[in-house]
């Protein structure tokens, strides 16, 4: 939806000027986005970015089954272990610094620019497999331009998430 100088509506309008009829999907990491929304603005759907195996499964019928966390990864990157362990040390490197400012800014009551952080870690912890572990970013992420009223027990609920994303992430360590 979003591509620097142009927007996803951009491009939809040309697409609609050479060929009405064809049906255009928008991908967006926008988690306020919405089937209702995409057909609002033109769009025949979405889908939610990050774009993991699974998603692209489900979207065109495909019977694709994911095996293990990383499976959209290995899948991605044609099971090249040595790439994906570079990846996951990035990704754990990245995420133990934002869970220590994550926990700073819930120390100081620092609502919006906790949700900051949240949509940031948000698409990689997507695409690692970690489904069941981002409640607390989509919510966060959801809420983005809203004020803490409309989420009184983010605190709460963010130290349970660092404390949760911790061990995951001494998981993740042990299995790679």
């Amino acid at each position: 939806m979003e591509m620097g100088h142009f927007s996803g509506t951009d491009v939809l309008r040309k697409i609609r000027k050479e060929n009405p009829d064809l049906p255009v999907f928008v991908i967006t990491g926008h988690s306020d986005f919405n089937q209702e929304e995409a057909r609002k603005c033109g769009f025949s759907g979405y889908i939610q970015k990050p774009v993991t195996m699974n998603t692209l499964a489900e979207f065109t019928g495909s019977s694709f089954k994911k095996t293990d966390k990383l499976s959209s990864l290995r899948e991605m990157f044609d099971n090249d272990e040595e790439a994906i362990r570079e990846i996951m040390d990035s990704f754990i490197q990245a995420t133990n610094e934002n869970l220590i400012l994550l926990q700073q800014l819930i120390n100081e009551n620092k609502f919006q620019e906790a949700q900051a952080i949240c949509h940031k870690m948000l698409p990689m912890f997507l695409q690692a497999g970690l489904d069941e572990e981002v409640y607390f970013l989509k919510k966060m992420d959801k809420l983005r331009d809203k004020d803490e009223c409309h989420y009184p027990e983010w605190n709460t609920d963010g130290i349970s998430f660092i404390n949760d994303a911790k061990k995951t992430i001494n998981d993740l360590k042990e299995n790679l």
